[in-house]
């Protein structure tokens, strides 16, 4: 175990610290911020808009993080699990660093660091909370290791015509919206759920001449700002196109496509939320953050928050020729778990009731949450048919569908993968499982923390949003809102041709077995007796049932 006086020691003005590596559980309500994360070396600590602003102002007054460190996240290898938009609240939140403690400090008789949340807690305003602080190994990055999100969405009833008369109108509507979120389960393009150009490969490629650019002004700048190492590290102009298939402009959904494949990506970072954990490991040019990756718990401004309040007439078409100036690729797929809801029920007493819609995946896009809930309004308002749901899941459609107003969407949980098990003895792994556990997840008293603030804070701030003005112009534009008859029947005449048309994306066991070769039986005398068969090589022939 790390010991006072080793090289894991910080010293301050005060007294001697360690550093420990931990898991900082966070809730906040998202409308009191731009967002969470800092613009760092922008402004003075504390002056920013974004929750990590507030946050780091708040650890460096309590001893957790020194001065130094409070404006540059990045020196204490700072990683977010998600990056959420502004105006999204969460209770699950998560981030990771290296946090200074006292030397005595005791994680045995505090494993979740309630003492600290607590110190921490006393400089927060009211709209931010910590609620615990775990240790974790130290390779954790919060971002890579989380497997899956859940979100929960608050939707008001009025919006969906939900008078809770106990009439059979209500419960049919009700169906209609359970029918079109279970469609949003499973691997699909979602492509017309955000705004796919920012998933394409030339986006992403501008993204990264535009970051080559500010770290060269930067250092012209500034030549003290980066490192002589980093500095000579920066791509040359012939370089950029180079970065496209080196992989610093992978995206969670471009690495794979498959359900059981995270957000991490490949083997380094190239998280969205600018983590620095593996920088010390492999080194890249141009950072992910700096490309800006954006994805449902993005940063980018809503510069449209309503575009139906534009224009009410929803384009819809059947892209047959797969034109590559409108491709769809493994950027714009995700993997939905769950999707389901719960209710009606009200968040405040005396509030109007409103339905928890909940969604579980592995990532999201930038505003795709909201257009799934916008598709299952617009189904249960009768403007458009579950046909069209199920026929906007395939590459080939492009329609609009609308997007609900932000403030009620909430990022509920986080999932995490198992510790990773070091080899080398001294990393301390096995103290890190005897004291968080197999894997990262909000114990006891922070779980207390968290009900009391999303009782007495989270959910009474989401009752009075829900009740908004932007609700009032979100319900009116919903009642102009349509598809052109004649353009809606060819599109989804044009779907379930393609959907007879296209060929299995997997064999069936039938076809499977037809296919294969007669078994080539070995000579009785060569044939291994079955009692003699290792029992791995037992397993290893069995079928799965795929």
């Amino acid at each position: 175990m790390e010991q006072p006086g080793e090289g894991d020691k910080t010293t301050t003005n005060v007294q001697k610290t360690v550093k420990r590596k931990v898991a900082m559980h966070i809730a906040y309500v998202g409308t009191a911020f731009r967002g969470l994360q800092a613009q760092q070396n922008e402004h003075p600590l504390g002056e920013g808009d974004m929750v990590e602003d507030a946050l780091a102002a708040a650890l460096v007054k309590a001893g957790a993080v020194t001065a130094n460190n409070g404006t540059d996240l990045k020196k204490i290898n700072w990683s977010r699990s998600s990056r959420t938009d502004k105006g999204v609240h969460a209770l699950g939140g998560v981030v990771a660093f290296k946090c200074e403690f006292p030397p005595d400090h005791d994680f045995e008789s505090d494993p979740e660091g309630l003492n600290m949340a607590q110190a921490i807690n006393e400089h927060l305003p009211r709209a931010v909370k910590v609620l615990s602080l775990q240790r974790v190994n130290k390779g954790f990055d919060a971002r890579e290791r989380c497997g899956e999100r859940t979100y929960h969405y608050w939707l008001p009833i009025s919006a969906v015509g939900i008078t809770m008369d106990g009439g059979e109108e209500d419960q049919r509507r009700l169906h209609l919206i359970r029918d079109c979120l279970a469609l949003y389960k499973g691997s699909h393009p979602f492509h017309n759920y955000t705004k796919r150009r920012l998933y394409r490969p030339e986006h992403r490629l501008k993204n990264v001449q535009r970051a080559q650019d500010k770290r060269s002004r930067i250092a012209r700048e500034d030549p003290s700002h980066w490192s002589s190492k980093a500095t000579a590290q920066l791509p040359t102009d012939g370089a950029v196109a180079d970065l496209a298939t080196d992989g610093a402009i992978t995206t969670a959904a471009s690495t794979a496509a498959t359900d059981d494949v995270g957000p991490a990506g490949t083997g380094y970072d190239a998280s969205a939320d600018g983590s620095s954990a593996q920088q010390g490991k492999r080194q890249r040019s141009i950072s992910a953050a700096e490309v800006g990756e954006v994805e449902e718990e993005g940063d980018e401004d809503d510069e449209d928050d309503n575009p139906q309040d534009r224009d009410y007439h929803q384009p819809v078409g059947w892209n047959s020729k797969m034109s590559q100036e409108d491709k769809i690729d493994k950027a714009h797929y995700r993997f939905i778990r769950e999707s389901y809801m719960e209710g009606p029920m009200s968040l405040a007493p005396g509030g109007p009731p409103a339905l928890k819609i909940v969604f579980t995946g592995s990532s999201f896009m930038l505003h795709q949450i909201r257009h799934m809930v916008g598709g299952a309004v617009a189904v249960a308002l009768g403007l458009a048919p579950l046909q069209l749901i199920k026929a906007s899941l395939a590459v080939p459609a492009r329609t609009a569908l609308p997007l609900v107003p932000g403030n009620p969407l909430m990022l509920a949980a986080n999932e995490f993968h198992p510790f990773r098990r070091n080899t080398h003895p001294e990393s301390g792994s096995s103290s890190v499982e005897a004291l968080s556990g197999e894997r990262l997840t909000l114990r006891d008293g922070g779980t207390a923390l968290g009900d009391a603030f999303t009782k007495n804070v989270l959910l009474p701030a989401i009752n009075e949003l829900i009740q908004g003005e932007q609700w009032d112009k979100f319900n009116d534009a919903m009642k102009r809102l349509q598809w052109h008859p004649e353009e809606l029947a060819d599109f989804l005449a044009a779907s379930a041709a393609w959907t007879e048309n296209r060929p299995s994306s997997r064999p069936t066991a039938q076809q499977i077995t037809s296919a294969k070769p007669p078994p080539q039986q070995s000579p009785a005398s060569e044939r291994t007796p079955a009692s003699e068969v290792p029992s791995d090589r037992k397993l290893a022939a069995t079928p799965t049932g795929e």
